[in-house]
């Protein structure tokens, strides 16, 4: 009687089946190991489109509104110099401080943003101290020069594809200077302060 575990040929093809095996274990290792890579892949291109959409989202949101701020912030403008050419100095003083915190509304760090938020604040003080019965003694130059750099910062947040960049320095001033800090009130003029409205040669 032959005894099946000593014959040489079931040793052999246990061995060879033994090595077989380990193969096919190791390419479904392989195989297991790409698709996994594969489902990785996608999944980060999946994040990444979503983060894409989302970023330009934000973006168009950003620009509409800014376009938004600039169409609002142009009718406040409009009545502002109205009601300070007509010496309304009430309705000067409310919408100089509405003018100024719509535009606080935009980019923060923007210094030019700032700058004519404080300056608007700062009017708007010395309107609510005319309203009060003092003397309306406003500089008319520092007037004049936040008048056009109103209306250029609106005209750009205005624009089709206008946007304020982080520490963007105004259209007006092409050397990129940023203006200092004003710690002096609108009425401090150095050249020459005089009632707005009169003639004044600075």
């Amino acid at each position: 009687m032959t005894l099946f575990a000593l014959d040489p040929w079931w040793n052999d093809f246990y061995t060879i089946g033994g090595f077989i095996a380990g193969i096919i274990g190791a390419l479904v290792s392989v195989g297991g190991f790409w698709i996994a890579i594969g489902q990785i892949r996608k999944t980060m291109h999946a994040a990444q489109a979503a983060q894409d959409a989302a970023n330009k989202t934000l973006e168009e949101s950003k620009k509409s509104y800014s376009r938004f701020v600039g169409s609002f912030a142009s009718r406040l403008m409009s009545e502002l110099q109205r009601a300070v050419n007509t010496k309304e100095w009430m309705i000067a003083d409310l919408r100089a401080h509405d003018l100024a915190e719509l535009l606080g509304t935009l980019t923060p760090s923007s210094l030019v943003v700032a700058d004519l938020v404080a300056r608007l604040r700062s009017f708007g003080q010395d309107f609510a101290d005319a309203a009060s019965g003092g003397k309306a003694s406003i500089g008319r130059t520092k007037w004049k020069d936040l008048l056009n750099e109103l209306h250029a910062r609106l005209d750009t947040l205005g624009a089709p594809f206008g946007d304020v960049e982080h520490g963007e320095t105004g259209s007006h001033d092409p050397t990129g200077h940023i203006p200092d800090n004003r710690s002096q009130s609108p009425g401090e003029d150095e050249s020459r302060a005089s009632e707005l409205g009169s003639a004044d040669g600075a």
